[in-house]
């Protein structure tokens, strides 16, 4: 006999997605794979989600001259590769066109329903009743693709205190000479990749820019460091990604999880062009004080040269605000007319019910599904140390399509909440308890974890026995979401030719020199080096005696070791 709470008025599927953004269309194509039917509910008139720009302050998308930070490579879907003309680094007006044609290839937009801002999402029975003004859904199961990018965290603390003109980034839908002069006076607050598009752009204007990072940051230019006419800039197309440098051979040769050995000097040469920048910078007011790669990295490192040109001047976190002076932690002051925080974003989810909804997302079953209520699922807020969203979100797809599809089976609720509690607490162990933002993993290693479960997981051995030729193909290519379609002999051949597209002779190459680093102990030397930069920078802004000063009074074959790599790393 059925209950009338088993009946549930509406437009009835097996899965509803709420949100047609970037997640929302990789979730919606994944299910479809596993043969199960969708319906996407998007607030707005067209796909996309903030990739969709508008000028409207009000909405929050990309900036007009936003160009993705991740590459091509690590960025486009597992079986749609992007057109290579889009360059390495592309466009918004790219990535909106892109996202268009993936919906139509894979029959996606007659299933979303547009203008369609969900109001409740409640349990009845056997299916989740989902409304949206007139429009009602009836679903098994619920996937929540709707962002991050919703409500902009407030000014809080002493940036409440400042009395010239705030604005959050999020409101700023472009920067010129129009808006921002000569007499302009600017306080760029935040270390993340939206802080380094601003600045990137007010660079261009002559107003005068400091640009301040209240936790560190770590950096990594997206594009390699040649020499170029002028600080902060690159090649879209003709610039080699840095984030190709990924193959499973590299990670097996330097573990990534291990902060990269006998890889991380050419990191530093390729994000600054010197192996003396620590953290990817070398700025004391921004250092975060982790290891490389157990931090959140700003994949728009070429702005950084705008710091080392002179151009912008770098502070770390404020201290207090006195009308328009600001004093800094390190007791440097500056008087200012702008203060553009870009401070982040919080997830609207209203219309979830109030245990779904306070759940942090670490306490989340592998970030993805509520152990108390395992027909839901979070795609699109698990956050990569590096590497991109996309990719994160298609992973996550693979995953909940074939947990809903009933091909892979969850654990009990108690085993999901002991592990996220176990995960989220070698997390906070893994980042030492500095981990920003909320979410944060480490790429390669969430990406086997959640890729194995999900039964996608590549394995390169057995590739090799079965086809030497794919296996040749890839596992020397940059790691990227096609890699977990070699598992499957109806997709490996198309997985194999979309990753050997991207392939550079280079590629075959970089696994002997990190070997040759790692056993020649480079890391070891440049952590001493990095030490040492440090101390010195400390002094001198303390007005101690400066590193010549002091070695004329007690020789030191470090620091005059480190004064001919200095010279070296400028050219001398």
């Amino acid at each position: 006999m059925v209950s009338a709470m088993d009946v549930v008025a509406g437009e009835r599927v097996d899965v509803c997605i709420i949100g047609a953004g970037w997640s929302g269309l990789l979730a919606a194509r994944h299910m479809l794979e596993n043969g199960l039917s969708v319906v996407l509910l998007e607030k707005r008139e067209g796909l996309g989600g903030v990739w969709r720009y508008t000028k409207d302050p009000e909405i929050v998308t990309v900036m007009e001259s936003t160009i993705t930070s991740s590459s091509a490579t690590v960025t486009e879907a597992s079986d749609f590769p992007m057109d290579l003309e889009v360059g390495n680094f592309v466009e918004h007006r790219d990535i909106l066109r892109y996202l268009e044609r993936y919906a139509e290839h894979y029959d996606l937009k007659r299933r979303i329903r547009f203008g369609c801002a969900v109001e409740s999402a409640t349990r009845e029975g056997e299916r989740w009743r989902v409304r949206a003004g007139d429009v009602t859904i009836a679903a098994r199961f619920l996937v929540v693709s709707a962002g991050l990018h919703h409500r902009r965290k407030g000014l809080g603390g002493p940036l409440a205190a400042f009395s010239g003109e705030s604005l959050h980034v999020g409101q700023l839908k472009s920067l010129d000479a129009e808006s921002f002069g000569k007499g302009d006076n600017i306080l760029v607050y935040g270390g993340g990749e939206s802080a380094s598009d601003v600045v990137e752009q007010l660079v261009k204007t002559e107003a005068s820019i400091t640009w301040a990072l209240p936790n560190g940051q770590h950096f990594f230019r997206k594009a390699a460091f040649p020499d170029r006419k002028g600080p902060g800039r690159y090649d879209r197309h003709q610039d080699s990604p840095l984030d190709e440098a990924s193959s499973r051979c590299i990670q097996l040769v330097s573990p990534f999880h291990r902060g990269k050995p006998g890889m991380r000097w050419l990191c530093l040469i390729g994000s600054t062009g010197s192996v003396i920048d620590y953290e990817g910078h070398g700025i004391p007011q921004w250092r975060k004080g982790v290891p490389f790669m157990r931090a959140f990295i700003n994949k728009n490192g070429h702005v950084v040269e705008h710091v080392k040109a002179g151009r912008v001047r770098a502070e770390g976190a404020v201290e207090r605000i006195d009308g328009r002076t600001v004093t800094f932690a390190g007791g440097e002051r500056g008087t200012y007319t702008h203060l553009i925080a870009c401070t982040g974003y919080r997830a609207e989810l209203s219309f979830l019910p109030r245990a779904l909804r306070e759940r942090e997302v670490e306490d989340r079953y592998k970030l993805l599904f509520d152990p108390d209520e395992p027909s839901v699922a979070f795609i699109g807020y698990a956050r990569p140390t590096v590497g991109s969203l996309p990719m994160m979100s298609e992973i996550q797809s693979f995953y909940a399509a074939r947990v809903f599809s009933g091909r892979v089976k969850l654990p009990g609720a108690a085993a999901m909440r002991a592990t996220a509690a176990r995960e989220r607490a070698a997390r906070d162990e893994f980042f030492m308890h500095k981990r920003r933002p909320a979410g944060l993993v480490h790429i390669i290693d969430y990406g086997r974890d959640v890729s194995a479960l999900a039964g996608v997981r590549p394995h390169y051995g057995k590739l090799f026995l079965q086809s030497p030729v794919a296996w040749l193909k890839t596992f020397f290519s940059p790691g990227m979401a096609a890699q977990f379609r070699l598992a499957d002999p109806q997709t490996r051949g198309a997985a194999v030719e979309q990753i050997w597209r991207r392939q550079r002779l280079r590629y075959f190459v970089y696994p002997w020199l990190y070997l040759g680093a790692r056993a020649l102990g480079v890391d070891a030397v440049l952590d001493r080096v990095h030490a040492l930069r440090l101390r010195l920078q400390e002094r001198r802004r303390a007005g101690a005696p400066t590193a010549d000063e002091a070695a004329s009074e007690r020789p030191d074959a470090d620091v005059a070791w480190l004064s001919g790599v200095r010279r070296v790393a400028v050219g001398e």
